[in-house]
């Protein structure tokens, strides 16, 4: 059987950020090969996060090479589809708008897919124009139900829901014991930005130390606008010199281990861009308690307890209110974690986003 031919135009590693890990899994995926006839072209200019929205004169002889290179695919490989991770806002929204009006010219059938959010936010004509020329009878992924308002308005074929998976990892947790939480053990993982919560996580800090809760704090991610040195001026203001760990970037086995044997994982994002963060499944496969914000689609990830906590991104008073609760009521806490773990398992497996992405794929191939 002859396999449906499908053009790949996505954003791969380095920089690695959800988008590209994302994109890896479809690309390395032995399911989705088996099913399609893949070609791939990466469309990023840039190999930094800080560097993504910035312009660059060479930038521009990147850009031009994606082009020339999606103009020869559509001439010699002819797909039958092309996939386009494409970005929501500002001047990468314009370049991908551009592979989007390509695919067109060529007569490709369209599918996109948003990994972020933000469409709207621009009151420019030339954006509001420009989007509904994009969205103008294509196929559509959102993250999740909740991101689906972003791009109802527009004259799209269809709109599908694919939530983002993650590889399971095969582990024991070893702090099954309700004696565990008497020092309770938090993280925040993520790049050191502001946006991210990093000085809401190190606010809550200080304030366990003023209601005289043992807990153990460990700081996991790349500095940006926010560098080791302010975390370390801010360990020393606060005392927290035996309680409040920065251990820079971690990856792989080391990243997980340090998961595995933490309890609370406090993600207090503002982050405009922020849709279905990754970190949050990483939790919640290790039984780890989320407690995080209202931001993106994440209480599509999320529910207010059941398997997590839902507060105020600026609020360290209540984020460390939810932490005292849980380690004076063990119970509740292990009810949670185990919840998270059954969810992760029902939903957001990595394979099960590869067969929901099937579908997806054969589902935009067959419709007119």
């Amino acid at each position: 059987m002859n396999k449906k031919s499908i053009l790949l135009c996505l954003r791969l590693p380095n920089p690695l950020h959800g988008e590209s890990l994302m994109s890896q899994y479809i690309v390395q995926s032995e399911l989705l090969n088996d099913r399609f006839d893949f070609k791939i072209i990466d469309i990023k200019s840039s190999n930094e996060i800080g560097d993504i929205e910035k312009f660059r004169v060479k930038k521009l002889f990147t850009i031009f090479k994606i082009y020339a290179s999606l103009c020869k695919h559509f001439i010699y490989y002819k797909p039958q589809l092309v996939y386009i991770s494409l970005s929501p806002t500002g001047i990468p929204f314009i370049k991908d708008s551009i592979i989007v009006l390509l695919a067109k010219l060529f007569r490709v059938k369209i599918l996109v897919h948003l990994h972020g959010k933000g469409i709207g936010n621009n009151k420019k004509f030339i954006y509001k124009k420009l989007y509904r020329i994009v969205f103008n009878k294509i196929f559509c992924i959102c993250l999740s139900k909740k991101l689906t308002s972003e791009v109802e308005r527009f004259n799209l074929k269809k709109i599908y829901i694919l939530n983002n998976g993650i590889e399971s990892i095969e582990f024991q947790k070893n702090n099954n014991s309700p004696s565990e939480l008497s020092t309770i053990r938090i993280l925040f993982l993520s790049n050191l930005i502001k946006e991210k919560g990093i000085f809401t996580f190190l606010n809550t800090c200080a304030k366990l130390k003023s209601l005289s809760i043992k807990f153990e704090a460990t700081i996991i991610g790349k500095p940006f606008d926010v560098t080791d040195i302010d975390i370390d001026n801010f360990t020393k203001e606060h005392q927290l010199v035996n309680s409040l760990f920065y251990l820079g970037s971690r990856y792989g086995a080391e990243k997980f281990e340090i998961i595995k044997r933490s309890h609370v994982l406090i993600f207090p994002t503002s982050y405009k861009n922020e849709a279905f963060p990754l970190v949050l499944l990483e939790a919640l496969q290790f039984g780890l308690v989320p407690i995080t914000t209202d931001e993106g689609g994440i209480t599509d990830i999320i529910e207010n307890n059941v398997n997590g906590f839902i507060v105020h991104a600026d609020d360290s008073d209540q984020i460390a209110e939810s932490i005292k609760y849980l380690q004076n009521n063990p119970l509740v806490y292990h009810k949670l974690s185990e919840r998270g773990i059954q969810q992760f398992n029902e939903k957001f497996k990595i394979e099960t986003f590869e067969n929901n992405l099937s579908n997806i794929f054969n589902d935009a191939l067959q419709e007119y």
